[in-house]
């Protein structure tokens, strides 16, 4: 007996120690040991990612991505998939397939498991919940299709989540008791979508700015719907009748929102000046060591912004941004500086690929180039990313087939919101720019003979826009003829194109020059676009249109068009930021015909036209000494603009 005692006691000591367990891993691969905690300790990236990349197969896990991404934008499948019960997901950066609908970034099917404080970018399927009483709290999901959604399940709490630019941000499809619970949701096609649903309790949160609806409720097919001080537009709404929306304190909540960021509440006996949640009083609050508590975005809960000058996050330091001398992934936001050319073989695709927000990306005038290259030379998957002065070249091939996108070589390849590129130089590449999102501005680039300059395009099953981008400023002279002289004709390279917009509405095309190909702007069931100035000579249609409504152009230059429903007014293009000088948009202050850089008199009367550097005979002449009744009433001689021009004689020490 005392022998079976002991081996008891034994094996009780031997599973307590495998319960406490910690394994690193860095790679796909199962979770089977109950009760371990996983720690990933590195990116898994791409061409590394299996189905079901990291697949808990026992209860009782806690898996850490410790802040590390995984990260697979062709994948079908799970990246991380669970079915058991009492399980931990937290801390991941994951980036999935959006244009698959089996793509998911979180499959939880079983019971009492938590996802927390996860990062969710471009995927089908945010986090997907089913089983029973799961809690999902304080992820972020943008630019998915479905971000936040419970299929047929009971008990859930989805609480102080943030979704958006998604098709859904938060959804029930069928199911008992569930709980929304202080979450925001930001331009989704429907905030909160309900179908099916039993007993729903919404407590606090925001879902205004739906861009289709705020709530929207499916008729009949929901009952018991409960709202407690939600903040949403009934006007914006569908069937809303069908819940009441009662009184609640929602200082009772975890925490408050602030932007994108639900910033908890402090210690009443705190002080804390900017509302970030934290205290400069270490000592006496729980949340102390706020380092500047006049600046909301710096605390110790911050992310810290690499090489801006600021400690954001309270370490005593600024983090330094690395500089980059061959094809990186930018995980973390920050500045980055190409410091050399890369050149053929070296540049891989998606050469520089850019997974954080706040990025800036700036080459400094060197080169990226790879001419054989059928894939995006940088891509970006993320939002309010800058990319500015670098120079381009992949391959013309455009591709036939859906699984070649984004369509064979790109210059830059982006699926964000809020991004600038401009002063770029893209150059004999198949698209110049690929862009998927809105409020993006793409400024004073150069589009030198590529098959499309601009593309503001879609991919299939993708529940992004492209709407409130501006196209503005840029120079674009698309490939003139279809073939080279005794070469193979390359696929498709027929369609050349200055600029293209698909399912888009409310974009505007401010100033751009674009020549040589068989259209200058192409607008494809669009809405509400606006073409504002600038200049478009092509070989078959410099305007052209097909199923796009409420079309409005202000001042455009062309010759031949073909619009679908189209409106045209006078404008004075004065206004605009630059004009156009050759291949350069140049600031003309007094509209003179002279930029800036080289005029001397920046005040030309509109009467007068310039005789030399941006001056009027007449400025000239109140310049130069004496009189000068002849040539005030005869214009100036030769000989005296030849002296100003030369800035010798009276006019050496005028500039």
């Amino acid at each position: 007996m005392k022998k079976l005692f002991l081996y008891v006691i034994t094996l009780l000591m031997l599973t307590s120690f495998v319960s406490a367990q910690t394994i690193e891993i860095d790679s796909c691969q199962y979770l089977n040991q109950p009760g371990a905690t996983y720690l990933l300790t590195s990116d898994i990236l791409e061409e590394n990612i299996t189905p079901n990349c990291i697949n808990i197969k026992s209860p009782n896990i806690v898996f850490d991505c410790q802040g590390n991404s995984i990260i697979n934008t062709n994948l079908s499948s799970n990246l991380i998939n669970s079915n058991q019960a009492n399980i931990t997901i937290k801390n991941c950066i994951l980036i999935g397939n959006r244009a698959n609908t089996n793509s998911k970034a979180i499959l939880l099917t079983g019971q009492r498991s938590n996802v927390y404080n996860n990062s969710i970018y471009n995927s089908y399927w945010g986090i997907d919940v089913r089983g029973q009483h799961n809690t999902v709290s304080e992820n972020y999901v943008s630019n998915s299709y479905k971000a936040f959604h419970i299929l047929y399940s009971n008990n859930h709490v989805i609480k102080n989540n943030y979704a958006k630019y998604s098709h859904w941000g938060f959804g029930l499809w069928g199911g008992e008791e569930n709980q929304f619970i202080n979450n925001k949701a930001y331009k989704n096609n429907f905030n909160l979508m309900l179908n099916l649903g039993e007993d729903t309790d919404i407590i606090c949160g925001n879902y205004k700015t739906g861009k289709d609806f705020d709530i929207y409720l499916y008729t009949g097919a929901n009952f018991g719907t409960k709202a407690y001080n939600v903040l949403y537009d009934p006007l914006n709404s569908v069937n809303d009748n069908e819940m009441t929306n009662h009184d609640y304190d929602c200082s009772t909540m975890d925490c408050s929102w602030v932007g994108e960021k639900c910033i908890p509440y402090s210690n009443d006996e705190c002080m804390d000046n900017d509302g970030d949640g934290f205290s400069p009083y270490k000592i006496t609050c729980y949340s102390g060591d706020d380092c500047n508590d006049n600046n909301a975005e710096v605390n110790p809960g911050a992310e810290d912004i690499c090489g801006n000058g600021i400690d954001e996050d309270c370490d005593g330091m600024d983090n330094l941004c690395p500089n980059i001398e061959n094809c990186l992934n930018i995980n973390q936001p920050g500045e980055y500086y190409l410091t050399q050319n890369l050149m053929g073989s070296d540049v891989t695709a998606n050469c520089i690929n850019i997974n954080a927000n706040d990025v800036d990306f700036d080459c400094k005038g060197f080169s990226i180039i790879n001419n054989e290259l059928k894939a995006p030379l940088i891509r970006v998957a993320s939002d309010r990313v800058n990319i500015s002065n670098c120079n381009l070249s992949a391959s013309l091939y455009r591709g036939y087939f859906n699984n070649e996108y984004p369509h064979g070589g790109v210059g830059i390849s982006s699926i964000g919101n809020n991004g600038i590129f401009e002063d770029n130089i893209i150059s004999k590449t198949a698209h110049g720019i690929f862009l998927l999102g809105n409020n993006n501005i793409v400024n004073k680039n150069k589009f030198i003979d590529n098959i499309y300059g601009v593309e503001l395009s879609y991919m299939s099953y993708s529940p992004i826009s492209n709407n409130d981008n501006i196209i503005k400023n840029n120079f674009i002279k698309s490939i003139s003829q279809s073939c080279e002289p005794n070469t193979i004709c390359l696929p498709r390279i027929q369609d050349t194109i200055g600029i293209r917009s698909v399912y888009g509405d409310d974009n505007q095309f401010v100033n751009n020059k674009v020549i040589n190909g068989m259209y200058g702007l192409h607008l494809y069931r669009s809405y509400n676009d606006i073409i504002k100035c600038g200049y478009y000579t092509s070989n078959l249609l410099d305007l052209y249109s097909s199923n796009s409504y409420e079309t409005s152009l202000f001042g455009v230059i062309y010759d031949r068009i073909d619009l679908y429903d189209y409106s045209e007014e006078p404008y004075n293009c004065k206004t605009v930021e630059c004009r156009w000088f050759d291949e350069d948009c140049l600031i003309d202050s007094d509209w003179d015909n002279v930029p800036d850089n080289e005029d001397l008199c920046l005040d030309t009367p509109e009467i007068e036209q310039p005789v030399v550097y941006g001056c009027s005979c007449s400025q000239i002449l109140e310049l130069k000494p004496g009189e000068n009744k002849g040539e005030l009433k005869n214009g100036c001689s030769q000989g005296t603009i030849e002296i100003f021009t030369k800035a010798i004689g009276w006019a050496k020490d005028l500039f």
